[in-house]
């Protein structure tokens, strides 16, 4: 009668890990700034100790990070989903479309963020001048 209820308390651990284990990860995965699901404008920090944080978009990793920090950082590029340099990337500012709390996207060439602000709106600014805006 042991070995039973061992087996159910086992079975009911392994239930309740496969249950909570997306929610667990789903929670790791929320800017902690706003709390958006970081997705198209995900931001990738490594932090000093190893670490990996992911933001909403570049706007929040700006409003707690050092620039100079974000330069090492990893950016989603809009068209591939593929994280690029977020010091390389061309960034969209004020756009229609936004997934974040501001309407910063990043694009890996120029070219995209040009033909994308002219669909759907927005300035086309290099890193610097992303950085220079988040200050305003």
């Amino acid at each position: 009668m042991m070995k039973i209820q061992w087996s159910k308390l086992c079975s009911l651990l392994i239930v309740a890990w496969l249950l909570l284990t997306p929610l667990i990860t789903m929670a790791a995965e929320q800017c902690p700034i706003c709390s958006a699901e970081p997705r198209a404008a995900r931001v990738l920090v490594t932090l000093e100790d190893g670490r990996q944080e992911a933001y909403g978009c570049l706007f929040c990793a700006l409003s707690v990070l050092d620039p100079a920090k974000l330069a090492k950082a990893q950016v989603t590029d809009f068209m591939s989903r593929s994280l690029i340099p977020a010091a390389k990337a061309f960034y969209v500012k004020d756009t229609s479309y936004g997934e974040c709390c501001v309407n910063w996207l990043a694009f890996a060439t120029k070219q995209h963020a040009l033909n994308f602000a002219k669909g759907f709106g927005g300035e086309v600014l290099t890193f610097d001048q992303i950085v220079k805006a988040a200050k305003k």
